[in-house]
């Protein structure tokens, strides 16, 4: 067996094994560097769509360190419920378009700037369909170390609108984030900001591809989003009613409708007359369990493990990823957020009922600094000083958990 049908044969083998949603086609959910979400860029939903399952089933070349993703079509066909038009052509016309984009930045007071492209090759050939990433992408593909979003597959492939798909990943990549986090309680709360013209370079209502958009979003660190959308020549819904309409309001419906958030927002005006921007406000709804293998287990208790300077047995780190609903990111920042305010953690009594505790209040922003110098344990300013360092029953905990894994 040559070496490409071999790797065939395995993504084949992982996806049967990997998911219960999808037939045992695909694995559930995938990770996304904020800087991809974050990118302004025009595309179809079947290239969102198409992009997303091949960041669910990335795999690298331990040798050539080779990127790739390998799908056989008709599992693509069934997952993207692709049944009308031809979907060669549909396939042909988003591997074009995919080789095409890039990301970067320009800094021109530094004079530093960096682009690369996302994906170097695509194709098409005996049934099952390739996509080869740059390998200079990779610790924004498979070795994120922080800053993405962890996604649903199932959620993602449900959207019909691809203005639903791309508010829902920029709205679901501000989460967990302490500047936007505004209220505790039963459900966790965020607002986001977003002003009119960066909005729409976001949603692909403005090609942010035209060499005049981008000589101006180039031009500076923080770029003039509304500049660079006066000089598009290729833009829809330039009346912002039909802006907020066509695009925004049937986003937030079908996010409300198919997603874990429920989301409204309020129109943040120039004048009395002229859209500014929105301000988005989300709550979580009830989360639902995300069934992961053993092997993603394993990972996310190693990488805990790791985070973590204090000494740990193996069932407090289970513990702890179990509060956390294997959200590795909201350890991280909980952690950061108790370290901030204490420094030297070893002054904590029971330190991973603690970081629980603080995990299932849903606190993690830093703590409040008076005068410029750090919160002290003990003082009122402390937020961390309303938890309750609980006492677990850890061999009842192991069996609960041991019927999870």
């Amino acid at each position: 067996m040559d070496e490409e049908k071999r790797k065939i044969k395995e993504v084949d083998t992982e996806n049967n094994q990997d998911s219960n949603y999808y037939g045992s086609l695909l694995p559930s959910v995938y990770n996304k560097s904020n800087t991809l979400i974050s990118a302004k860029y025009k595309s179809t939903l079947f290239e969102n769509k198409l992009l997303a399952l091949a960041l669910s089933t990335l795999r690298t070349d331990s040798k050539t360190g080779e990127i790739s993703s390998t799908i056989k079509a008709g599992h693509i066909r069934k997952v993207l419920n692709a049944n009308t038009g031809s979907f060669y052509n549909q396939l042909a016309k988003a591997a074009k378009n995919m080789t095409g984009k890039k990301v970067g930045y320009n800094n021109p007071e530094v004079q530093k700037f960096e682009y690369m492209a996302v994906v170097i090759y695509a194709k098409y050939d005996n049934g099952y369909f390739t996509i080869e990433f740059n390998p200079k992408m990779k610790e924004y593909l498979v070795e994120i170390k922080g800053n993405y979003t962890r996604l649903s597959l199932p959620v993602m492939m449900s959207f019909n609108s691809v203005y639903s798909f791309r508010l829902y990943e920029f709205l679901r990549s501000r989460a967990y984030t302490p500047k936007n986090l505004q209220h505790i309680g039963e459900k966790s709360r965020f607002t986001v900001t977003a002003s009119l013209a960066e909005l729409k370079m976001m949603l692909g209502v403005v090609n942010a591809a035209e060499d005049k958009v981008q000589e101006i979003l180039d031009a500076s660190e923080n770029p003039d989003y509304d500049m660079a959308v006066q000089v598009a020549s290729e833009k829809m819904f330039e009346k912002n009613h039909e802006f907020k309409k066509q695009v925004v309001d049937v986003a937030v419906s079908e996010i409300n409708e198919k997603s874990d958030i429920e989301v409204a927002y309020e129109i943040m005006r120039a004048t009395r007359n002229e859209i500014s921007g929105f301000l988005f406000d989300i709550r979580f709804k009830k989360k639902e369990a995300i069934a992961l293998t053993d092997e993603e287990k394993d990972e996310i208790y190693e990488k805990i493990s790791d985070l973590i300077d204090e000494p740990l047995k193996i069932r407090d780190v289970k513990a702890i990823a179990d509060a956390a609903e294997y959200d590795y990111e909201l350890v991280r920042k909980t952690y950061e957020g108790i370290t901030e305010a204490y420094g030297d953690c070893s002054s904590i009594d029971n330190f991973t009922g603690f970081i629980i505790s603080a995990i299932k209040d849903g606190y993690y922003e830093k703590p409040v600094k008076k005068n410029g110098k750090k919160a002290k344990p003990g003082k009122k300013e402390n937020p961390f000083n309303r938890f309750e360092q609980n006492e677990y029953d850890f061999e009842t905990l192991e069996k609960e958990l041991a019927g999870n894994l």
